[in-house]
Protein backbone atom coordinates (compact mmCIF):
# COMPACT_ATOMS: atom_id res chain seq x y z
CA UNK A 1 0.00 0.00 0.00
CA UNK A 2 1.51 2.99 -1.00
CA UNK A 3 0.27 6.41 0.49
CA UNK A 4 1.08 9.50 -1.51
CA UNK A 5 0.45 13.19 0.36
CA UNK A 6 0.48 16.29 -1.57
CA UNK A 7 1.90 19.90 -0.62
CA UNK A 8 -0.53 23.11 -0.89
CA UNK A 9 -3.65 21.28 -1.77
CA UNK A 10 -6.15 19.56 0.36
CA UNK A 11 -5.19 15.65 1.25
CA UNK A 12 -8.40 14.39 1.42
CA UNK A 13 -9.72 11.23 3.36
CA UNK A 14 -13.35 10.21 1.92
CA UNK A 15 -15.57 8.20 4.00
CA UNK A 16 -18.51 7.13 2.32
CA UNK A 17 -21.06 4.57 1.71
CA UNK A 18 -22.75 4.76 -1.76
CA UNK A 19 -24.73 2.37 -3.58
CA UNK A 20 -27.97 2.79 -1.66
CA UNK A 21 -31.25 4.95 -2.89
CA UNK A 22 -29.29 7.93 -4.10
CA UNK A 23 -26.11 8.11 -6.51
CA UNK A 24 -24.23 11.34 -4.32
CA UNK A 25 -21.70 9.42 -2.72
CA UNK A 26 -20.74 8.51 -5.93
CA UNK A 27 -21.15 11.56 -7.61
CA UNK A 28 -18.75 12.74 -4.56
CA UNK A 29 -16.19 10.43 -5.66
CA UNK A 30 -16.34 11.40 -9.36
CA UNK A 31 -15.63 14.53 -8.72
CA UNK A 32 -13.24 14.51 -6.43
CA UNK A 33 -10.98 11.76 -8.85
CA UNK A 34 -11.38 14.44 -11.09
CA UNK A 35 -10.29 16.78 -8.93
CA UNK A 36 -6.96 14.90 -8.00
CA UNK A 37 -6.31 14.37 -11.89
CA UNK A 38 -6.21 18.13 -12.18
CA UNK A 39 -4.00 18.82 -9.42
CA UNK A 40 -6.74 20.28 -7.48
CA UNK A 41 -6.98 18.08 -4.42
CA UNK A 42 -5.09 14.99 -3.43
CA UNK A 43 -7.39 12.19 -2.73
CA UNK A 44 -5.05 9.32 0.17
CA UNK A 45 -7.87 6.98 0.10
CA UNK A 46 -11.66 6.54 0.62
CA UNK A 47 -13.32 4.17 3.25
CA UNK A 48 -16.66 3.10 2.40
CA UNK A 49 -18.48 2.00 5.72
CA UNK A 50 -22.29 0.73 6.26
CA UNK A 51 -23.19 -2.41 6.01
CA UNK A 52 -22.56 -4.31 3.86
CA UNK A 53 -18.84 -2.06 3.92
CA UNK A 54 -17.39 -4.66 1.72
CA UNK A 55 -19.48 -4.57 -1.39
CA UNK A 56 -19.83 -1.00 -1.12
CA UNK A 57 -16.04 -0.72 -0.85
CA UNK A 58 -15.75 -3.27 -3.91
CA UNK A 59 -17.86 -0.61 -5.88
CA UNK A 60 -15.79 2.31 -4.91
CA UNK A 61 -12.53 0.58 -5.92
CA UNK A 62 -13.95 -0.33 -9.62
CA UNK A 63 -15.03 3.17 -9.74
CA UNK A 64 -11.28 4.73 -8.91
CA UNK A 65 -9.88 2.02 -11.04
CA UNK A 66 -12.27 3.45 -13.68
CA UNK A 67 -11.10 6.78 -13.22
CA UNK A 68 -7.49 5.49 -13.77
CA UNK A 69 -6.87 6.25 -9.84
CA UNK A 70 -5.93 2.23 -8.70
CA UNK A 71 -2.68 3.33 -6.85
CA UNK A 72 -5.52 4.99 -4.45
CA UNK A 73 -6.23 2.79 -1.69
CA UNK A 74 -9.92 2.02 -1.09
CA UNK A 75 -11.17 0.33 2.43
CA UNK A 76 -14.33 -0.78 4.14
CA UNK A 77 -15.43 0.59 7.14
CA UNK A 78 -17.76 -0.51 9.94
CA UNK A 79 -21.01 -1.79 8.71
CA UNK A 80 -22.92 0.61 12.05
CA UNK A 81 -26.26 -1.05 11.23
CA UNK A 82 -27.42 -4.35 12.13
CA UNK A 83 -28.86 -5.17 8.49
CA UNK A 84 -27.22 -5.00 5.35
CA UNK A 85 -29.42 -2.09 3.08
CA UNK A 86 -27.55 -1.90 -0.54
CA UNK A 87 -29.48 -1.46 -3.66
CA UNK A 88 -31.26 -4.32 -5.28
CA UNK A 89 -29.57 -4.34 -8.58
CA UNK A 90 -26.13 -3.89 -7.73
CA UNK A 91 -25.29 -6.01 -10.50
CA UNK A 92 -26.18 -3.18 -12.94
CA UNK A 93 -23.89 -0.99 -11.22
CA UNK A 94 -21.08 -0.53 -14.41
CA UNK A 95 -17.92 -0.64 -12.25
CA UNK A 96 -18.40 -3.22 -9.22
CA UNK A 97 -16.89 -6.32 -9.84
CA UNK A 98 -16.61 -8.48 -7.24
CA UNK A 99 -13.50 -9.78 -7.91
CA UNK A 100 -11.66 -6.95 -6.58
CA UNK A 101 -11.83 -8.45 -2.92
CA UNK A 102 -7.63 -8.93 -2.76
CA UNK A 103 -7.66 -4.54 -3.87
CA UNK A 104 -9.26 -3.91 -0.40
CA UNK A 105 -7.93 -3.18 2.72
CA UNK A 106 -9.21 -3.09 6.44
CA UNK A 107 -10.46 0.68 7.03
CA UNK A 108 -9.51 0.95 10.50
CA UNK A 109 -6.05 -0.60 9.54
CA UNK A 110 -5.76 2.50 6.55
CA UNK A 111 -6.64 4.99 8.65
CA UNK A 112 -4.17 4.47 11.62
CA UNK A 113 -1.60 4.19 8.52
CA UNK A 114 -2.51 7.74 7.30
CA UNK A 115 -2.67 9.62 10.48
CA UNK A 116 1.01 7.39 10.88
CA UNK A 117 2.92 8.71 7.92
CA UNK A 118 0.80 11.86 7.33
CA UNK A 119 2.78 15.40 7.59
CA UNK A 120 1.35 17.85 10.32
CA UNK A 121 -1.65 19.65 9.74
CA UNK A 122 -2.22 18.23 6.22
CA UNK A 123 -4.93 15.85 6.37
CA UNK A 124 -8.55 16.76 5.64
CA UNK A 125 -11.14 14.35 6.13
CA UNK A 126 -14.67 14.25 4.94
CA UNK A 127 -17.74 12.26 6.47
CA UNK A 128 -21.02 11.81 4.07
CA UNK A 129 -22.01 8.44 5.89
CA UNK A 130 -22.01 6.89 9.45
CA UNK A 131 -19.35 8.76 11.31
CA UNK A 132 -18.22 5.81 13.21
CA UNK A 133 -14.93 5.42 11.47
CA UNK A 134 -13.22 9.17 12.11
CA UNK A 135 -14.67 9.42 15.21
CA UNK A 136 -13.19 5.58 16.73
CA UNK A 137 -10.07 6.90 14.96
CA UNK A 138 -9.97 10.24 16.94
CA UNK A 139 -10.50 8.52 20.10
CA UNK A 140 -8.05 5.65 19.49
CA UNK A 141 -5.46 7.92 18.65
CA UNK A 142 -6.51 11.79 19.66
CA UNK A 143 -2.74 13.24 20.01
CA UNK A 144 -1.86 12.00 16.77
CA UNK A 145 -5.50 12.78 14.66
CA UNK A 146 -4.98 16.14 16.44
CA UNK A 147 -1.76 16.92 15.16
CA UNK A 148 -2.35 15.58 11.55
CA UNK A 149 -5.79 16.38 10.76
CA UNK A 150 -6.19 20.11 9.57
CA UNK A 151 -9.96 20.11 8.57
CA UNK A 152 -13.04 18.02 8.99
CA UNK A 153 -15.89 18.69 6.70
CA UNK A 154 -19.11 16.45 7.67
CA UNK A 155 -22.24 16.04 5.09
CA UNK A 156 -24.50 16.28 8.42
CA UNK A 157 -27.42 18.44 10.26
CA UNK A 158 -26.95 20.64 13.61
CA UNK A 159 -29.58 22.79 16.03
CA UNK A 160 -27.29 25.51 15.72
CA UNK A 161 -24.65 27.22 18.17
CA UNK A 162 -25.38 27.30 22.20
CA UNK A 163 -24.64 30.67 23.57
CA UNK A 164 -20.97 28.99 24.06
CA UNK A 165 -20.30 29.02 20.49
CA UNK A 166 -20.68 25.08 20.86
CA UNK A 167 -22.62 23.55 17.59
CA UNK A 168 -24.45 21.08 18.58
CA UNK A 169 -25.69 18.29 16.13
CA UNK A 170 -28.78 17.10 15.63
CA UNK A 171 -30.50 13.46 15.31
CA UNK A 172 -28.28 12.03 18.41
CA UNK A 173 -30.65 12.44 21.39
CA UNK A 174 -33.57 10.07 22.37
CA UNK A 175 -36.94 11.11 23.40
CA UNK A 176 -39.37 10.29 25.41
CA UNK A 177 -40.40 7.16 23.24
CA UNK A 178 -36.77 5.73 23.40
CA UNK A 179 -37.06 6.95 19.44
CA UNK A 180 -34.18 9.09 17.96
CA UNK A 181 -34.73 12.75 17.31
CA UNK A 182 -35.05 14.17 13.79
CA UNK A 183 -31.80 14.75 12.78
CA UNK A 184 -29.64 14.36 9.55
CA UNK A 185 -29.69 10.60 8.55
CA UNK A 186 -25.92 10.36 8.51
CA UNK A 187 -26.15 10.77 12.20
CA UNK A 188 -28.94 8.37 12.73
CA UNK A 189 -26.67 5.97 11.57
CA UNK A 190 -24.72 5.77 14.75
CA UNK A 191 -25.61 8.61 16.74
CA UNK A 192 -23.28 8.35 19.58
CA UNK A 193 -20.27 8.56 17.27
CA UNK A 194 -22.15 12.14 15.66
CA UNK A 195 -22.31 13.52 19.08
CA UNK A 196 -18.41 12.67 20.13
CA UNK A 197 -17.12 13.70 16.82
CA UNK A 198 -18.76 17.03 17.43
CA UNK A 199 -18.00 17.54 20.87
CA UNK A 200 -13.73 16.64 19.98
CA UNK A 201 -13.53 18.20 16.68
CA UNK A 202 -14.84 21.72 18.38
CA UNK A 203 -12.72 20.77 21.84
CA UNK A 204 -9.59 20.29 19.88
CA UNK A 205 -10.03 23.36 17.63
CA UNK A 206 -9.97 21.66 14.19
CA UNK A 207 -11.41 23.72 11.29
CA UNK A 208 -14.93 22.06 11.25
CA UNK A 209 -17.19 22.74 8.39
CA UNK A 210 -20.73 21.11 8.30
CA UNK A 211 -22.96 21.13 5.19
CA UNK A 212 -26.65 20.12 5.71
CA UNK A 213 -29.82 18.77 3.61
CA UNK A 214 -31.08 22.67 3.42
CA UNK A 215 -28.19 23.82 1.28
CA UNK A 216 -28.75 20.77 -0.65
CA UNK A 217 -32.21 21.22 -1.41
CA UNK A 218 -31.18 24.95 -2.16
CA UNK A 219 -29.18 23.97 -4.75
CA UNK A 220 -30.14 20.88 -6.58
CA UNK A 221 -28.59 19.11 -10.26
CA UNK A 222 -31.20 18.41 -12.82
CA UNK A 223 -31.20 15.07 -14.46
CA UNK A 224 -30.17 16.55 -18.01
CA UNK A 225 -26.81 16.60 -16.22
CA UNK A 226 -26.81 12.96 -15.89
CA UNK A 227 -27.81 12.26 -19.70
CA UNK A 228 -24.80 13.81 -21.06
CA UNK A 229 -22.52 11.71 -19.03
CA UNK A 230 -22.71 8.55 -21.23
CA UNK A 231 -23.17 5.14 -20.00
CA UNK A 232 -22.64 6.12 -16.45
CA UNK A 233 -25.01 9.01 -16.27
CA UNK A 234 -28.23 7.02 -17.79
CA UNK A 235 -27.12 4.44 -15.22
CA UNK A 236 -26.86 7.20 -12.43
CA UNK A 237 -30.50 9.05 -14.33
CA UNK A 238 -32.36 5.68 -14.05
CA UNK A 239 -31.49 5.30 -9.78
CA UNK A 240 -32.53 9.48 -9.37
CA UNK A 241 -35.83 8.46 -10.87
CA UNK A 242 -36.41 5.30 -9.14
CA UNK A 243 -35.11 7.22 -5.54
CA UNK A 244 -37.93 9.33 -6.15
CA UNK A 245 -40.10 7.47 -5.72
CA UNK A 246 -39.05 5.95 -2.93
CA UNK A 247 -38.35 9.06 -1.15
CA UNK A 248 -42.26 10.17 -2.24
CA UNK A 249 -43.18 6.72 -0.57
CA UNK A 250 -40.75 7.02 2.58
CA UNK A 251 -42.59 10.87 3.02
CA UNK A 252 -45.92 9.34 2.26
CA UNK A 253 -45.49 7.34 5.19
CA UNK A 254 -43.26 9.82 7.14
CA UNK A 255 -40.52 6.86 8.26
CA UNK A 256 -37.97 9.41 7.64
CA UNK A 257 -38.52 11.98 10.01
CA UNK A 258 -41.63 13.92 10.79
CA UNK A 259 -40.47 17.40 8.97
CA UNK A 260 -40.38 14.45 5.45
CA UNK A 261 -43.54 14.06 4.66
CA UNK A 262 -46.00 14.51 1.46
CA UNK A 263 -45.88 17.90 1.60
CA UNK A 264 -42.42 18.42 1.83
CA UNK A 265 -41.69 16.14 -1.10
CA UNK A 266 -44.56 18.11 -2.77
CA UNK A 267 -42.51 21.18 -2.21
CA UNK A 268 -39.19 20.24 -2.69
CA UNK A 269 -39.86 17.44 -5.95
CA UNK A 270 -42.71 18.59 -7.49
CA UNK A 271 -42.54 22.49 -7.21
CA UNK A 272 -45.46 22.83 -5.03
CA UNK A 273 -48.05 21.34 -7.24
CA UNK A 274 -49.58 18.40 -5.47
CA UNK A 275 -50.14 15.52 -8.24
CA UNK A 276 -53.68 14.69 -6.19
CA UNK A 277 -52.61 11.03 -6.70
CA UNK A 278 -52.91 8.19 -3.41
CA UNK A 279 -50.50 8.13 -1.36
CA UNK A 280 -47.51 6.13 -2.35
CA UNK A 281 -48.91 5.69 -6.06
CA UNK A 282 -46.24 6.21 -8.92
CA UNK A 283 -45.34 9.96 -9.04
CA UNK A 284 -42.59 9.86 -11.30
CA UNK A 285 -45.40 11.20 -14.10
CA UNK A 286 -45.84 14.29 -12.34
CA UNK A 287 -41.93 14.90 -12.00
CA UNK A 288 -40.82 18.34 -13.97
CA UNK A 289 -39.50 17.48 -17.84
CA UNK A 290 -36.37 17.76 -16.03
CA UNK A 291 -36.19 16.59 -12.75
CA UNK A 292 -33.53 17.52 -10.17
CA UNK A 293 -32.60 15.75 -7.01
CA UNK A 294 -29.75 16.75 -4.16
CA UNK A 295 -26.88 16.14 -4.34
CA UNK A 296 -25.67 16.33 -0.88
CA UNK A 297 -22.03 14.67 -0.74
CA UNK A 298 -20.70 16.81 -3.41
CA UNK A 299 -21.50 19.83 -1.71
CA UNK A 300 -19.34 18.85 1.17
CA UNK A 301 -16.52 17.87 -1.37
CA UNK A 302 -16.66 21.21 -3.29
CA UNK A 303 -16.46 22.73 0.74
CA UNK A 304 -13.36 20.60 1.26
CA UNK A 305 -11.65 21.55 -1.37
CA UNK A 306 -12.46 25.06 -1.15
CA UNK A 307 -14.44 25.69 -5.17
CA UNK A 308 -17.34 27.16 -5.45
CA UNK A 309 -17.27 28.93 -1.77
CA UNK A 310 -18.68 32.23 -4.05
CA UNK A 311 -21.68 30.35 -4.37
CA UNK A 312 -22.05 29.56 -0.53
CA UNK A 313 -23.10 31.87 2.50
CA UNK A 314 -21.64 30.41 5.97
CA UNK A 315 -22.74 30.55 9.04
CA UNK A 316 -20.43 30.86 12.11
CA UNK A 317 -20.14 32.11 15.50
CA UNK A 318 -18.21 34.93 16.70
CA UNK A 319 -16.98 32.43 20.04
CA UNK A 320 -16.03 29.66 17.66
CA UNK A 321 -14.65 30.77 14.78
CA UNK A 322 -13.38 27.34 13.67
CA UNK A 323 -16.39 26.09 12.95
CA UNK A 324 -18.73 27.29 9.84
CA UNK A 325 -22.04 25.59 9.13
CA UNK A 326 -23.89 25.66 5.59
CA UNK A 327 -27.49 25.41 5.62
CA UNK A 328 -28.20 26.22 9.27
CA UNK A 329 -32.14 26.43 8.98
CA UNK A 330 -34.00 26.17 5.88
CA UNK A 331 -34.31 30.25 5.61
CA UNK A 332 -30.49 30.26 5.81
CA UNK A 333 -29.64 27.35 3.98
CA UNK A 334 -26.56 28.68 3.17
CA UNK A 335 -26.13 28.47 -0.65
CA UNK A 336 -26.20 33.02 -2.10
CA UNK A 337 -26.37 31.97 -5.49
CA UNK A 338 -28.24 28.54 -6.29
CA UNK A 339 -28.18 28.68 -10.19
CA UNK A 340 -24.32 29.39 -10.20
CA UNK A 341 -23.49 26.36 -7.65
CA UNK A 342 -25.76 24.23 -9.81
CA UNK A 343 -23.73 25.46 -12.80
CA UNK A 344 -20.71 24.61 -11.05
CA UNK A 345 -21.94 20.85 -9.99
CA UNK A 346 -23.38 20.23 -13.46
CA UNK A 347 -19.94 21.55 -15.24
CA UNK A 348 -17.76 19.71 -12.77
CA UNK A 349 -19.61 16.29 -13.33
CA UNK A 350 -19.98 16.72 -17.17
CA UNK A 351 -16.18 17.44 -17.30
CA UNK A 352 -15.14 14.38 -14.97
CA UNK A 353 -17.33 12.10 -17.24
CA UNK A 354 -15.39 13.32 -20.44
CA UNK A 355 -11.85 12.63 -18.78
CA UNK A 356 -12.44 9.14 -17.40
CA UNK A 357 -14.50 8.27 -20.85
Amino acid sequence: MNLYFAKDIPNLVLVVDGFKRDVDDELLVLATSYLHKCGTANIVAVIANSNPALTRAQGIRGMMNMAGLGSIPVGFGLELQDEPFVMDDMYLVPYYDKKLLEEIYDGENLIASILQEAPINSLTFVGTSGLLDITYAMEKQPALFNEKVAHVVVMGGTKGFSEKGVLIPDGVERLPSGELENGAMNHRYHPESAKKLFELVQQYGIKFTVVTKNSAYAAMLPHSTLEQMGEIGRYYSERALKNAQLFWETCCKKELSPDRDRAFFVKVRLGGVDPGIPDCADVRPFLPKDPSSPVYDLLAGLLAVGIGLEHFKPVTHPKNTQTTVYGLSPAENGVSDPEGLVNLCSALLIEAYRVIE
